[in-house]
């Protein structure tokens, strides 16, 4: 899917292959998470064949890596597999949208974006380190590159926190969102189609495999460039950047690390409501929380006061009596005190014509969290 990769970062000057890798592409996958929150749901076969389509670019682009002879395509290849592993957590994302499963869409979202900062910081650190390797040795074929950490420290090390960010390695961001993405896969039971229960179960062997191949492409690649023996021999004057540029690579490399630590912190609470890019109707059952509801009128998100949750706008629950229910009409309570509640059906008579009040169904049907209405 993303071909033209290798070629764009090929033809691209050094330090503008770390904004092109870090920034530019991934506007892309920005404009895919509007797309969902514009648009909706897309058709459930849609969903499917994007996840295996995305799932195998990511196995392709990292087979490619593990063959290439020079250090700029070998990043460069990653970045198509990152482009996989990115829209296979979009395409869960899709399937969660299309059966109506908030917390489905919720995760994949998470795993996909993620995937998008690990990708944006692991790749600004390649590029900008890999420029300076080049520049100190004159070439960036990998058989000419040995032993770098010797004569450039500061870049061999910044170096080798890219290439274990991007191998999936402990410590480091990439562990989690691949750990993400596949937590994420293996919900598929949570799905009621067949069709989507299989893609998510294949695309889930087929984003393992590309984890094992990455971390294997990876630790090569560090253990050859970076401490390879006897090292190769730099051009007349090899030494690492300045302070700035040696400030970008420490703080990408310390981020690698940071997002670790932080991003299971953060998404063991997100999200906090049901997504706001879905477009389904909210219903409550009767007397939510002994509160006083309204469960016939559906609420989008962007409706519920802050703080209500999963549930409908309710009022707080009262002091005995707790609630007034009646079931024939699906209301909690007096309907008119609620915020957006629509009337009961007894005063929706159209005009002229007396209202007729609504027969009480026996005790035996109310909720049990209710007491009869009052006559």
């Amino acid at each position: 899917m993303q071909i033209w990769l290798p070629a764009g970062y090929s033809a691209a000057p050094g330090p503008a292959r770390a904004v092109l890798a870090g920034a530019a592409v991934n506007v892309g996958f920005y404009g895919l998470w509007r797309t969902l929150q514009l648009l909706g749901a897309p058709p459930r076969w849609l969903a499917v064949v994007l996840l295996l389509v995305a799932a195998a670019s990511a196995l392709l682009g990292i087979a490619h890596v593990a063959v290439q002879d020079r250090l700029s395509r070998v990043i460069a290849f990653s970045s198509v597999e990152n482009a996989g592993l990115i829209t296979t957590g979009y395409a869960v994302a899709l399937i969660g949208a299309a059966v109506h499963q908030p917390l489905l869409t919720a995760i994949g979202l998470l795993a996909a974006t993620l995937q998008v900062v690990t990708h944006a910081m692991a790749k600004t650190l390649l590029f900008t380190t890999s420029h300076r390797l080049g520049h100190g040795f004159g070439t960036d074929l990998l058989d000419d590159l040995r032993g770098t950490v010797r004569t450039l420290p500061v870049s061999s090390t910044g170096f080798a926190i890219g290439c274990l960010t991007l191998a999936g390695l402990p410590l480091t961001c990439g562990l989690v969102s691949e750990w993400m993405l596949l937590e994420a896969l293996l919900q598929q039971f949570r799905v009621p189609f067949l069709a989507a229960r299989l893609a998510m179960a294949a695309a889930g062997a087929l984003v393992a495999l590309t984890a094992g191949f990455a971390g294997v492409a990876f630790v090569r690649l560090v253990g050859l460039t970076v401490l390879g023996s006897p090292p190769s021999k730099p051009l007349a004057g090899a030494r690492d950047p300045g302070l700035p540029v040696r400030a970008i690579i420490i703080a990408t490399a310390s981020g690698c690390f940071a997002l670790a630590a932080i991003a299971p912190w953060r998404s063991a609470s997100w999200p906090p409501d049901w997504p706001r890019w879905s477009h389904e109707p909210t219903r409550c059952p009767p007397c939510a929380d002994r509160g006083c509801c309204n469960p016939s009128t559906p609420t989008s998100p962007s409706s519920r006061p802050p703080g209500s949750g999963s549930s409908c706008p309710c009022s707080p629950p009262r002091s005995p009596p707790p609630c007034s229910c009646s079931p024939a009409d699906g209301h909690c309570g007096s309907a008119a005190s609620l915020p957006g509640a629509r009337p009961p059906a007894a005063s929706r008579a159209p005009t002229g014509t007396p209202p007729t009040a609504t027969p009480t169904p026996p005790a035996a049907s109310w909720p049990a969290s209710c007491t009869p209405a009052p006559p």
